[in-house]
């Protein structure tokens, strides 16, 4: 018997067991609340991909559910949820990658004080992800981040390594952030 596994899924897919992978499906989809009793003969009709679309379903109300769950807590004050939403848009995970979306989360913790945004930021412009690579602009970030935490080892210590790496003209333009 030939199967399919998905995550936490195994589905058959021969035709003896179409019928029972239709009724699996019903059954999942009355869980979500997207249909209504089944007839007994589509039951019999159901495609081969009938699991596979029901674990897609129930991964996009997941992805959906998440993303939601964190622009609550945004509303409700909480400091770490647009970071993690904009590391979701970053990675593409949960939701389609989407830089703009990304920075404008960070930029607007980073002007709340978030020295986790700023950090974020300053690794973005470090290696140019989502922006072009600047090490004066990582620079300004990490210089950000230890005003408001002046004994965060991590900013520290990247902000030493890319004052190292910067050209003699981008030292006098940054000198006076030193």
């Amino acid at each position: 018997m030939k199967t399919r596994k998905l995550p936490g899924k195994t589905s058959a897919t021969t035709p003896s067991s179409i019928a029972t992978a239709g009724a699996r499906r019903l059954t999942n989809l009355k869980s979500l609340g997207t249909v209504a009793a089944p007839h007994h003969e589509s039951i019999a009709h159901e495609s081969q991909s009938a699991p596979e679309e029901t674990v897609q379903a129930q991964d996009l109300t997941g992805r959906f559910a998440r993303q939601e769950s964190l622009r609550n807590a945004m509303v409700r004050g909480d400091a770490d949820a647009p970071i993690t939403l904009a590391n979701m848009y970053l990675d593409g995970k949960e939701v389609p990658r989407n830089c703009d979306q990304a920075l404008r989360l960070l930029e607007s913790a980073a002007d709340k004080g978030s020295v986790r945004a700023r950090s974020r930021l300053a690794a973005l412009y470090a290696i140019g992800t989502c922006v072009r690579r600047d090490r004066l602009q990582a620079y300004r970030w990490l210089t950000m981040a230890l005003a408001v935490d002046p004994k965060n080892s991590w900013a520290q210590q990247n902000r030493d390594l890319t004052w190292g790496q910067m050209t003699a003209e981008e030292r006098i333009i940054a000198g006076a952030n030193r």
